[in-house]
């Protein structure tokens, strides 16, 4: 057990370290952390009313013997005082779940927020905020006193006990349900389509969280370490009724269980863009990697630039040799048409030069809308828009942005040219909520193939003729939204349909 408070104290620790700007490394820190206060005083009690039955591993009992008298000598207080820290613990983990329930509440999306009633989501607060006060009331010592002291005095013992133990059992459920309201509110609004959540974000959120709770729930509601209303009614404390010797799992399979469970949330957890409390982090954030953009912009484009000013060279110096009419023809033409493309380059690298990246506040739509502008959408295919009334503001590049947009809407072009389906539709969603902005582009296409699916994040890979494309497209794409600390997931079906999805942080608006 002690182990086990070990590890996850370091693991709040290492969440602090590796994410203290991210809000969700910061809440499941301060989840494990409410855990480790509560594990303390169970430890705590152990070492007074039963044996502690050290791991027999050689390497692993001397640190825990170590840990389990530091805890002792740390923990010398009443055993009243044990338990009001133990259900400060307790009612710290549902703060966590509260602010939990608080964040996924600001992915609403904004035009499902304006038709209810805001009356309706006060109240429904009111059982989140509620509960734990009442937890910490009912399993307060005092509480304890007055029912032991009822019990023996009132000539109602029966009913006493009767009453304790239905309050008792009530509590246990309102806490199950309590830690899986969480889960449940973000898969069933993500199911009504009314969360600014990809599935794949909201599938590790979910997991990570569900695992801690299911955890947390088995180590202080149920089994061993539960309160016990014998106790109260005989001794007049809240606190669980252990046998002589603490159960092998807690002791040696607890450590091993808790390492493999605190491992898997961390690994899940990185896997999570990053969601800035602040939004000054987030604005550097987002201007150091397009920095780091435009220098791979300019790099490439100054080599192309050196490439084409070598096959003028080259083409001119044949141009003046003497020709055949039809070769000088050609040859005029290749001149001409370097000519141009440096001109291309050349404005490129200066708006490149030029862009101001520290103002990036934009509206998605408007780049959504020069996207597709730029392209060359033929007259048989069909553009819906379906965007909210209004703007969608996030902190953005335009160029990359509207680069980026351009080359999703290219490919679905040219996968409805390859299709020609009866209705050729290009579908386009953005909505909001008061953390991101959520954008799908849809196409009725020839879709991906599905050996190809899992691959086109990666440079080079085209379902498309090598010689028309060479695979880059959907690769500078991700990185556009990565640098943006956005996700990004792409639905394919082979000849029905693709639909790419974007979801990127919201601007923080002032009220």
């Amino acid at each position: 057990m002690s182990l086990t408070i070990l590890l996850m104290l370091l693991f709040s620790i290492l969440l602090l370290l590796c994410g203290w700007r991210n809000r969700y490394y910061l809440l499941f820190a301060a989840l494990a952390a409410a855990m480790t206060v509560a594990m303390f005083t169970v430890t705590a009690e152990v070492s007074r009313i039963s044996n502690y039955l050290v791991p027999a591993n050689y390497l692993v009992r001397p640190l825990e013997t170590k840990l389990y008298r530091l805890i002792q000598s740390i923990l010398r207080m009443p055993q009243s005082r044990l338990t009001l820290l133990r259900n400060i613990g307790v009612v710290a983990y549902f703060g966590g779940i509260v602010c939990f329930v608080l964040s996924f509440s600001s992915s609403v999306r904004l035009d499902v927020r304006r038709t209810e009633k805001r009356s309706r989501s006060l109240l429904s607060l009111i059982p989140l905020i509620g509960f734990p006060l009442l937890y910490f009331l009912f399993y307060h010592p005092q509480t304890a006193f007055t029912f032991f002291r009822l019990y023996h005095s009132s000539g109602r013992a029966q009913s006493v006990a009767g009453l304790l133990g239905a309050l008792d059992t009530a509590f246990s459920v309102c806490v199950l349900v309590y830690l899986m309201w969480p889960v449940l509110f973000l898969c069933l609004n993500y199911r009504r389509q009314k969360m600014t959540f990809l599935s794949g974000f909201l599938l590790r959120i979910a997991v990570s969280l569900l695992l801690l709770n299911i955890g947390f729930y088995l180590m202080f509601f149920s089994g061993a370490f539960r309160y016990s209303i014998q106790d109260v009614l005989q001794y007049g404390f809240w606190r669980f009724t252990m046998p002589i010797q603490v159960p092998v799992f807690f002791t040696t399979l607890l450590p091993f269980v808790s390492f493999v469970v605190l491992v898997a949330v961390f690994i899940i957890l990185l896997q999570l863009h990053d969601d800035y409390l602040l939004s000054v982090f987030k604005f550097r954030g987002i201007r150091k990697n397009l920095d780091a953009l435009y220098a791979n912009v300019r790099n490439v484009m100054h080599s192309e630039k050196n490439l084409l000013f070598t096959i003028r060279i080259l083409a001119q110096s044949a141009l003046d040799a003497p020709r055949e009419e039809d070769r000088k023809e050609s040859i005029d033409k290749i001149v001409r048409l370097c000519n141009d493309n440096m001109d291309n380059l050349a404005r490129t690298l200066n708006d490149a030069h030029s862009m101001n990246v520290s103002s990036i506040k934009n509206d998605l739509i408007k780049a959504v809308e020069a996207a597709v502008s730029e392209q060359h959408i033929p007259e048989g295919i069909t553009v819906e828009r379906h965007y909210p009334a209004q703007p969608a503001c996030l902190w953005f590049d335009m160029y990359h942005m509207t680069h980026a947009l351009g080359n999703i809407l290219s490919n679905s072009v040219d996968a409805l040219q390859a299709a020609a389906p009866s209705s050729p539709t290009i579908r386009i969603t953005v909505y909001s909520s008061r953390s991101w902005v959520y954008l799908s582009i849809w196409d009725n296409g020839c879709g991906i193939p599905p050996k190809l699916l899992h691959k086109v994040e990666q440079p080079y890979v085209s379902t498309k003729n090598k010689k028309n494309s060479w695979g880059i497209g959907l690769s500078y794409v991700f990185s556009v939204v990565r640098a943006h600390y956005g996700q990004m997931h792409i639905r394919s079906r082979q000849n029905e349909y693709t639909q790419v999805e974007i979801l990127l942080p919201a601007y923080a608006r002032r009220r």
